[in-house]
């Protein structure tokens, strides 16, 4: 455990949390943990994810950890998630507003009640949720059947939620999706190092040592 290392060597100790997952599980760790409502993956981040995995050979498992809002993770062996964690729909966007309700206008409006930027709008959101729906099913195919992969694909691209709908542990597992909730206990500690960020100082406090029994209490 790392709570005992004096403050003045975080680097140190993020070090130490590193080494353990990498001699315990003897795979390449990439981490995004930095991200925020207000901060978004840009090429920089895909780039830098990119020239992580070319150090690996072709038979090393890769865990990618993921601190943010939201992310596509259809691509994973597996998908460890806290019991609190939740992912999201990948429904698209198209400027501010989701691809769904723009098409809806088309079926709900004669065309001639319909403004151009409207019909461009929509023409967009037409070909982003096709595009869409066809990298998941893609994604999807390699562990589901045709058929299933198709109907998640629906799912998940077409508007059945809000975009910010919170998808759970079980209910992701319930889709077919291989979850997990055996969260290995270093990464919770290598989370510790990289807070959300956020302009005001947060208004949760608690005296972070596990009580004899409790839930957070695992062994490794």
């Amino acid at each position: 455990m790392l709570r005992n290392l004096p403050n003045e060597m975080p680097e140190m100790a993020l070090k130490c949390v590193v080494n353990v997952l990498l001699l315990s599980r003897f795979l390449l760790d990439i981490k995004l943990p930095r991200l925020s409502l207000m901060r978004y993956i840009d090429v920089n981040d895909s780039e830098a994810v990119l020239r992580a995995i070319r150090l690996c050979a072709p038979e090393c498992p890769i865990d990618m950890i993921v601190h943010t809002p939201g992310g596509l993770v259809l691509a994973a062996d597996e998908i460890v998630m806290d019991e609190n964690a939740v992912l999201g729909p990948v429904d698209p966007q198209v400027g501010q507003s989701p691809a769904s309700p723009i098409l809806s206008v088309l079926e709900h409006k004669e065309p001639k009640d319909i403004d151009d930027q409207t019909f461009i709008s929509a023409d967009i959101a037409r070909k982003a949720v096709a595009q869409m729906r066809a990298t998941v099913r893609e994604l999807l195919s390699e562990r589901l059947s045709g058929e299933r992969a198709s109907a998640l694909a629906e799912k998940l691209t077409s508007g059945t939620w809000t975009h910010d709908y919170p998808i759970t542990a079980q209910e992701a597992k319930a889709m077919g999706l291989p979850v997990t909730t055996e969260m290995p206990p270093e990464i919770y500690q290598l989370m510790s190092f990289f807070p959300q960020p956020t302009c005001t100082h947060g208004g949760v406090e608690y005296i972070p040592v596990p009580h004899p029994g409790g839930q957070r209490e695992r062994k490794a």
